[in-house]
């Protein structure tokens, strides 16, 4: 689930690249496209993926006929994939031309492979052909070293957090949510390559957590490593009449919406109560008996987070002498203990109790001192998490026999009441964690007087009745309200305006309609606004809301917690519009800011792309597409523009441009110009930047145009218009993207939706390859390095090392086959290539130029590449080295670069290690220890001001098999506009 930030406030951006050591096109993939030719494959056309040496894309012959199970049959066996690996189905939708696409999840051992999905694409039942991530056996050891409680505890001190902050996250995000995602199943046992290549060794066993904090507002799924505690990844996952009638808005003026003239009390959106009938373990083995549980999604039954379900009866006269309230009951709930260590004002987690009314049930009263007694005094369920204070007792814990109990009614002789058994949960520990936690169970419900039964229930329907009793915004006066449920499940606009918590959030309401008061225009827009995403994702695409399961859409207006005015965000199962400063910035209520945030709901739901680097700025960059084509779409084509949030600005201004993203200092073309270094951690690694480049590609589709890239590229688009670009976006975001794509997958599987919808040479995909050329994407082999000039100085009898780094930019793969130095006795290359070897799309790799020299003199040289560029297919980098004098030992001067001092000390080093810097200006830097063959052993990104000092205990590196003995490494300091390295000796 995702907790999606609109804007985000980033420092100057300099160009600096990050890049991956790859390894030449391997053997085994060779040897096995050599054994297919008795397979169902051996027409096929195959691409490779140089990590796992398995294919990562198949095309099948025209001529083959396999069905979804025979194709993974074969798969399994064609390709030797291991024997326990599994495709589970994860979701499967139909295309326009009644082309299926199945979507899968993979499982080893029944353990789900975090972040890893293969997709079949069918016509006529016949796959056509295939894509995704296959992996190999993994290697790590399957039986976990922790408890998922042990485990728990090691992600509460990552994200530091105690267990009283946790289940405050928890009960805000489920109550912000309506309760549509509580119950998720937390702590989840599965394998994880985190962001590494999903090699069989990368994978990790994990356990994954779903975890909030309150303040700030931030939501992540949490890995820790199930052996050692370690933090594996982090990752952000914030994002009943109906009645037409009109309002205002605050941007768009008088607006068709549906309201409701009900407060919804319990029903919305589907509120159940979990109280039932039911034959299990009933008082005295027959019969039915109350029971409070879900018996769908638990086996034999049990309850969930953050409930609040109560059975009650009907009004009861109360007369005559020795009144007395007696039924029989069992329960099964979380241990009370350790409630009173995170908060001495509770001794208890969840719980039950019996209240009485004597007023129809307008307020309650806890009925006390029951025989037996309650077990707890102050229970935090009741207390903290619904709101009712400290001092609400109950009983917690577990009783599995049937008991009777008994109160004494002598102090309501003469009132008539009504009785109700109340169960609440928190946001912790629950029937998800243990089966056998199976809620409430009641039966032989009697209230007697010295004469005979006044009221009786022996588990039968009458005279009680069930509901939920959770409000999940504050009742306010008024008829009519902003919810409606005409649209899926519904659509409900929150004020959030009056409070800091959810229990001070309230409906927009007002007595009569239309709704034309100013104080509610916001709310009216955000609802409008709501009501016509949904109209567009269903009329266009014909899908229901934002997981095309017809899930409610609930939104907050005027949100102001965590200094989130100036903001809107997608949190997973509900957004949230900033109030605005008023200064520069209204309400963030913006149509096209409404369709960007729920389209991050549609991303959730499909291709789900990791909210990181280049995955997480096509998640972004979608966003917007569906922003502006939803904008267009209410607004019409003439109103509509190409500007993202130009509304809420006071004054003049936009947060973001399809049609100019430099206009915003952000990139047009791929790694050009603002592109943001995406091994930074601010931004989630720049995902509201580096959305401009797929932002720009589907303007241009559109629209068409003509100009020139940031390598030089002229252009010529033709567009195709907004529907047409729109529906290819839409189909490669679900049918072709998996969680981790980049930009090369995005412009290849943008190519092959267009081909599926419009047909091969149309010009749809024409224009779909040139837009994506216009912003540094090309369709043949292009080889980009990063500098064309390195500079060196060395002391003699030393040697000085430089990064310089290959990308290929192409959809295509790129062949280098040829280094050639003008002086190889004084410039090499860490480590020595075997040639020629492959850079697969959008691959890169990074080598070490080396400058040893052996006068005391200028040294002016080259160094040239030869690859499959058709384009360029030399491409020269100049060599300027500076020899410098003789000097014994290591020194600690490196290249110099003004500003920036680092040191290291001691070097040479046996265990410790201390890395000084100090920066001149606060920075995003990351540390890095590399060995001579490029092999990453310890990384630390974070952000830095002034002097600072690292300590490293080299055996306690994470890579420790590659970083046990001695020789020479590489430390780079990267700022984001320098790089500087320093060689490093370990004894």
């Amino acid at each position: 689930m995702k907790l999606r930030s609109f804007l985000s406030l980033r420092p100057l951006l300099i160009f600096l690249l990050s890049f991956l050591h790859l390894s030449p096109l391997p053997v085994r993939a060779q040897d096995l496209k050599a054994s297919l030719e008795q397979t169902a494959f051996s027409a096929a056309a195959i691409k490779w993926n140089p990590d796992t040496h398995l294919p990562s894309v198949i095309k099948l012959d025209a001529s083959a006929s396999l069905n979804e199970d025979d194709f993974l049959t074969n798969l399994q066996k064609a390709f030797e994939l291991p024997a326990h690996l599994q495709f589970v189905q994860q979701k499967e939708s139909t295309g326009p031309r009644g082309d299926r696409h199945i979507r899968y999840k993979l499982h080893y051992k029944g353990l789900e492979l975090a972040r890893t999905q293969y997709i079949l694409h069918l016509k006529e039942d016949r796959v056509t052909h295939a894509h995704g991530q296959l992996v190999g056996e993994p290697t790590v050891e399957l039986i976990p070293t922790l408890d998922k409680k042990e485990a728990y505890q090691y992600a509460l001190s990552h994200l530091g957090l105690n267990e009283y902050e946790a289940k405050q996250g928890g009960a805000q995000m489920s109550h912000l949510s309506f309760g549509s995602d509580a119950g998720k199943e937390d702590g989840l046992l599965l394998l994880s390559s985190a962001f590494e290549d999903k090699k069989p060794e990368n994978y990790r066993l994990v356990y994954s957590f779903d975890m909030t904090t309150v303040d700030p507002l931030r939501r992540y799924d949490v890995e820790i490593d199930a052996h050692s505690g370690e933090l594996v990844g982090k990752y952000p996952t914030l994002y009943n009449e109906n009645i037409p009638t009109r309002g205002t808005s605050l941007y768009n003026g008088e607006v068709d919406i549906v309201i409701s003239d009900t407060i919804f009390k319990s029903e919305w959106p589907d509120n159940e109560a979990y109280w039932h009938l039911d034959e299990w373990n009933a008082y005295q083995g027959s019969g039915t008996s109350w029971w409070m549980a879900d018996t769908d999604n638990f086996t034999p039954g049990g309850y969930e987070n953050n409930w609040h379900v109560v059975l009650e009866t009907d009004p009861i006269s109360l007369s005559g002498s020795q009144l007395q309230l007696a039924f029989h009951h069992r329960y099964a709930m979380e241990d009370p203990d350790g409630a009173s260590d995170f908060n001495s004002n509770y001794d208890g987690w969840d719980g039950i109790n019996v209240r009485i009314s004597l007023d129809g049930g307008s307020t309650w009263e806890v009925l006390t001192e029951p025989v037996p007694a309650y077990t707890c005094n102050s229970l935090w369920s009741f207390g903290a998490i619904h709101m009712e204070g400290t001092g609400i007792p109950g009983w917690a814990g577990r009783r599995d026999v049937w008991t009777q109990v008994s109160f004494d009614l002598s102090d309501y002789i003469n009132e008539t009441v009504n009785i109700r058994f109340d169960f609440a949960s928190d946001a912790g520990y629950t029937s998800v964690d243990d089966n056998s936690l199976f809620g409430w169970q009641i039966d032989e419900i009697e209230i007697r007087n010295s004469s005979g039964t006044l009221y009786t229930n022996s588990g039968n329907s009458t005279n009680i009745h069930a509901y939920s009793k959770i409000n999940w915004v504050g009742n306010i006066e008024g008829k009519f309200r902003l919810r409606e449920t005409t649209r899926g499940g519904g659509i409900a606009t929150i004020n959030a305006e009056n409070g800091l918590g959810f229990s001070d959030y309230v409906d927009f309401v007002q007595d009569t309609y239309p709704f034309m008061s100013a104080a509610n225009q916001v709310g009216v827009g955000i609802h409008w606004a709501s009501e016509q995403t949904y109209d567009y994702f269903l009329e266009t695409f014909g899908r229901n809301s934002y997981d095309d399961d017809g899930g409610a859409i609930i939104t907050y207006a005027d949100w102001k917690e965590d200094d989130e005015i100036n903001n809107a965000f997608w949190a997973g199962s509900f957004a949230a519009y900033g109030l605005g400063d008023g200064e520069v910035y209204g309400s963030w209520g913006a149509i096209d800011v409404v369709g960007h945030e729920i389209s991050h709901g549609v991303t959730d739901h499909s291709a789900n792309l990791v909210y990181h680097r280049e995955s997480g700025a096509l998640n972004e960059s979608f966003s917007d597409i569906f922003g502006a084509a939803v904008e267009f779409f209410a607004e019409g084509r003439d109103k509509g523009d190409w500007l993202m949030g130009e509304d809420i600005y006071k004054d003049i201004g936009s947060i973001r441009s399809l049609l100019n993203p430099k206009a915003r200092f952000d990139p047009d073309t791929y790694l050009g110009e603002y592109w943001f270094n995406t091994i930074n951690t601010h931004d989630n690694g720049g995902v509201h930047t580096n959305s401009g480049v797929q932002n720009h590609w589907f303007y241009l589709l559109s629209e068409g145009g003509s100009g020139e890239n940031d390598d030089g590229i002229s252009f010529q688009i033709t567009g195709i218009g907004l529907d047409d670009a729109s529906a290819i976006a839409y189909r490669n975001l679900t049918h072709y993207l998996l969680p981790d794509s980049r930009y090369v997958d995005a412009a290849t599987y943008s190519i092959q939706a267009a081909e599926d919808l419009f047909g091969e040479n149309s010009q749809q995909a024409l224009s779909v390859m040139s837009a994506w050329e216009a912003v540094g994407i090309y369709m043949d082999s292009r080889l980009m390095t990063s500098d064309t000039l390195l500079q060196f100085e060395s002391d003699l009898n030393d040697s000085e090392y430089k990064y310089l780094s290959l990308l290929n930019k192409s959809i295509e793969s790129l062949n280098i086959t040829e280094f050639n130095f003008s002086d190889p006795d004084h410039f090499t290359l860490q480590p020595p290539q075997v040639l020629p070897f492959q850079l697969n799309a959008g691959d890169s790799l990074r080598l070490w130029v080396v400058f040893s020299p052996e006068n005391d003199s200028l040294y002016d040289e080259s160094l040239i590449i030869e690859s499959s560029d058709p384009l360029h297919p030399t491409q020269t980098i100049h060599l300027s080295g500076l020899g410098t004098g003789v000097t014994t030992g290591l020194s600690d001067n490196y290249q110099s670069q003004p500003g920036i001092e680092l040191s290291v000390s001691p070097n040479p080093f046996s265990e410790q290690l201390l890395i000084s810097y100090a920066l001149p200006r606060p920075d995003y830097i990351t540390i890095e220890i590399r060995d001579i063959t490029g092999k990453l052993l310890y990384q630390l990104t974070r952000e830095a001001s002034g002097k600072e000092t690292v300590e490293i205990i080299w055996s306690s590196l994470p890579n420790k098999s590659h970083a046990a003995s001695g020789g020479i490494y590489l430390l780079s300091l990267r700022t984001s506009t320098q790089v500087l390295v320093k060689k490093i000796v370990k004894q």
